[in-house]
């Protein structure tokens, strides 16, 4: 005669249990006051699109809070304690008694905080939104900080860059030190008003060492190599003049399923990365100052890959007869490298199956 099983619990109930005692599973989007994210806990946005927690760039030993994509881990967005790391996986992230975020390192120090002064509420919270803003609210639902005004190299959709007369230069982004290194960098991107709207890229010494173009209200005109690829910056704009004088560019890509991201890279390019969630398909595109003079327009580089699988990789490099581009063509030539034996053919395969966005 078999046994009854008198256990209550099922399978399901108890991974339903651990789940609920785990105090950031996935899925969450959000930290109040008095709970404590440790490393190896995730905050994840409502979509399943970003991920804030504790990171390690590859091949180094310190530990970091950030924001990166989901479907792509090293595509760091946002880094808090950029030049404080921890040394061990002992940091955590908290909202303080005072209400602000605040990173501890293991033996208890502040290596970070949001830095807002006078919270008057003990009920804050801090949610990672959808468009990758992590934002810190009052009891009212106010939000009092967040990182899209406290950004490090990543111009993200939904971000506004301030072009201002009175401003002056106004310098947004800032580039890690190296590949493995977020602490601050030698290159800086923001915009200028004076001669026309636009974008320009600072060394360390404080030198133009690229500039976009004025922009005509469709693109940027430094950038004419690209007029007839314009999918690729398709979604810029300019906002009329606020009470304070100030515009804002914006951008939005034009496939609303893609993700998509500028950062100013380690090497002072400005890059753009953009994947179509639904074919998990990538591109991006360097606009890479010419050497011999920092006040040179945009040469550009477009690399794609399918999968992220790096054996297969396309470069286009500018200027260069844009017909090759598959956006404006039927077909696509491409050069691929496989070791050290580099052939250019045409992929019958790849006709009209993307579109770059």
């Amino acid at each position: 005669m078999g046994t009854k099983n008198k256990n209550p619990f099922s399978v399901s109930s108890l991974i339903f249990l651990l789940c609920c005692l785990a105090r950031f599973c996935y899925g969450v989007d959000i930290i109040r006051q008095g709970e404590t994210m440790k490393d190896g806990d995730k905050l994840v946005s409502s979509d399943g699109v970003f991920e804030l927690g504790f990171f390690s760039p590859e091949n180094s030993r310190f530990r970091y809070v950030g924001i990166w994509y989901k479907v792509d881990t090293e595509a760091v967005v946002w880094v808090a304690n950029r030049d404080k790391p921890m040394v061990n996986t002992n940091g955590v992230l908290r909202i303080g008694v005072d209400g602000n975020l605040v990173v501890l390192d293991g033996n208890g120090s502040s290596v970070w905080w949001s830095g807002v002064p006078s919270i008057l509420s003990n009920t804050s919270f801090a949610r990672l939104q959808k468009n990758g803003n992590l934002e810190l609210s009052n009891d009212t639902r106010e939000v009092i900080w967040d990182s899209f005004h406290h950004p490090t190299d990543t111009f993200l959709p939904g971000m506004k860059l301030p072009v201002s007369l009175s401003m002056g230069e106004v310098r947004c982004f800032r580039s890690w030190r190296s590949a493995i290194d977020p602490s601050y960098g030698n290159y800086s991107v923001g915009t200028i008003a004076n001669g026309g709207p636009q974008i320009v890229i600072w060394d360390q010494n404080g030198r133009r060492r690229w500039r976009s173009g004025q922009w005509n209200g469709v693109t940027f005109t430094g950038i004419s190599n690209l007029s007839d690829t314009a999918s690729f910056l398709h979604g810029f704009k300019l906002s009329e003049h606020d009470d304070n004088g100030t515009r804002y560019f914006t951008y939005e890509p034009s496939n609303s399923s893609a993700l998509s991201r500028f950062h100013i890279r380690y090497d002072g390019t400005f890059h753009q990365w953009c994947v179509a969630r639904t074919r998990m398909r990538s591109f991006s595109m360097s606009l890479s100052p010419a050497a011999r003079n920092f006040q040179q327009y945009a040469s550009a580089v477009l690399s794609y890959t399918l999968g992220f699988c790096h054996e297969s990789t396309v470069f286009f490099e500018y200027p260069t007869d844009l017909s090759s581009l598959c956006c404006v063509a039927k077909r696509l030539v491409y050069r691929e490298t496989w070791g050290r034996r580099t052939e250019t053919r045409v992929d019958s395969e790849r006709d009209n199956s993307y579109r770059l966005f």
